[in-house]
């Protein structure tokens, strides 16, 4: 970073302060760069993200043109190995498949809003009016929770298609996602726990249960009592679902025919990620995090 300032006056180095308590690390320090910063708006990208050269350009006019006072972009991520392939398309198909982008706009339903942190452009004279990472300082998902505020404040917020400006590798291992999203799909539900169960459990009886009826039923030991065609009809529009979903944010359109087992993983991942929580001992990069209260709606 040294090097690269001395060939370009525009980027400045801040020599980050002590981590107060209450806060989070990560939270600390973009608070730190938000004191820092001057302009009119304010934009928060994660390190391991990828731009291309009109990125700016693009998002400026973004949130321009859409009057927004925060706009979001799901980034093109990349899957290398077979963990990442199987685990985080899902939450690409979640959000494309569950989210009403146009009703929580429209309606304001800050609840059902998803804003990712990969990229987060803010108008200034907004970030403050919610009260900007000091406000979370303590929020597992920052992200989904200043979203959320903003949209909670009457303010506009956005959530775009961000695949051709911003290309992200989330995670590099099977094992790294299921830590990663242990540690914070429970709190994107604000860990509420009927309304995530009834949720997941709504999920894995819509995708799953047909996929079991027409194995077993295969295998002559019938495991359900969904008649063959409702399930052969209902695992064709399946994979005509997860295939959208996957074309959208372009992900390999193989990796459709493993929505069962990519469904079935990522499942357990939210079993574990509700434990985790309950027990106190949900960890992030080596890591603990403070236990959090939980509630039942």
């Amino acid at each position: 970073m040294a090097r690269l300032a001395g060939k370009d006056s525009h980027l400045q180095i801040i020599e980050g302060r002590p981590l107060p308590a209450g806060w989070l690390g990560k939270h600390w320090a973009c608070h730190q760069l938000d004191l820092a910063a001057t302009g009119e708006l304010i934009l928060f990208v994660d390190a391991d993200t990828r731009h291309s050269p009109d990125m700016l350009l693009d998002s400026v006019s973004a949130l321009l043109a859409e009057g927004a006072d925060l706009v979001t972009a799901f980034p093109l991520e990349e899957v290398v190995t077979w963990g990442e392939r199987l685990l985080i398309p899902v939450i690409g198909f979640g959000i494309f498949t569950f989210i009403p982008i146009r009703l929580v706009q429209k309606l304001r339903l800050a609840a059902l809003s998803v804003t990712i942190g990969q990229f987060m452009l803010f108008r200034r004279e907004a970030y403050d009016a919610v009260g900007g990472y000091e406000a979370v300082r303590i929020e597992i998902v920052d992200d989904m929770v200043l979203g959320r505020r903003i949209i909670s404040a009457g303010l506009e917020w956005r959530l775009l298609d961000g695949t051709r400006h911003i290309t992200c590798r989330m995670y590099r291992s099977f094992w790294e996602a299921v830590g990663g999203f242990s540690k914070s799909i429970f709190a994107v539900f604000d860990y509420r726990i009927l309304p995530y169960f009834l949720g997941w459990l709504l999920v894995g009886t819509a995708f799953i249960e047909p996929v079991v009826a027409l194995v077993s039923r295969w295998m002559r030991t019938p495991l359900t009592s969904i008649p063959v065609e409702y399930a052969a009809t209902s695992v064709v529009l399946s994979i005509i679902i997860w295939m959208i979903a996957y074309r959208r944010f372009k992900f390999p359109a193989h990796l459709v025919f493993y929505y069962p087992l990519s469904l079935a993983l990522f499942l357990t991942v939210v079993i574990c990620s509700f434990f985790q929580t309950a027990t106190g001992t949900a960890m992030w990069k080596e890591r603990l995090l403070d236990r959090v209260a939980m509630r039942w709606l």
